[in-house]
């Protein structure tokens, strides 16, 4: 899937953004994001356009996810943009395979280690590395998508 494509998908699921929270337009996007992992997305309600409850506070978040609310608060937001930021700050941040709902996510350290190194095998013999995200990428396979895209 092309960063094309995968945008267009976040997009038609529709844009998300975080109960009560007023932005502040001088937070680069590293440092939102850093600030979204270690406090805004465990103290607070993920909501939809509609103010519905999305998602509750403390959940580890897709990259799917994470673009969706940011793409709320920057709004000219490109995912190559996104993908840059979010992987500049993954040594600060944990992420890992959620077995639940088949994604790569991303989390704080506060709510747990990093699991991201584990291959598991499954009884039919799958193995499930946890580097891949739910749209099949790995780190390797976007780093590639954004070479070929500068």
């Amino acid at each position: 899937m092309l960063l094309k494509e995968i945008r267009k998908q976040c997009e038609k699921d529709g844009l998300l953004h975080l109960a009560s929270y007023r932005h502040n337009k001088n937070l680069s996007l590293q440092d939102w994001l850093l600030k979204f992992f270690n406090e805004l997305n465990i103290e607070r309600n993920t909501l939809t356009i509609n103010s519905e409850c999305d998602t509750p506070p403390g959940k580890r978040r897709s990259l799917g996810d994470i673009y969706r609310i940011a793409r709320t608060y920057y709004s000219n937001l490109k995912l190559k943009d996104l993908i840059i930021a979010l992987y500049t700050i993954r040594p600060q941040i944990n992420d890992c395979w959620c077995y639940t709902i088949k994604k790569h996510v991303f989390y704080s350290t506060k709510m747990g280690t990093r699991r991201n190194s584990r291959s598991e095998t499954f009884g039919d013999g799958h193995v499930q590395n946890g580097t891949i995200d739910e749209y099949g990428k790995t780190l390797e396979s976007y780093t590639k998508l954004l070479k070929s895209h500068s």
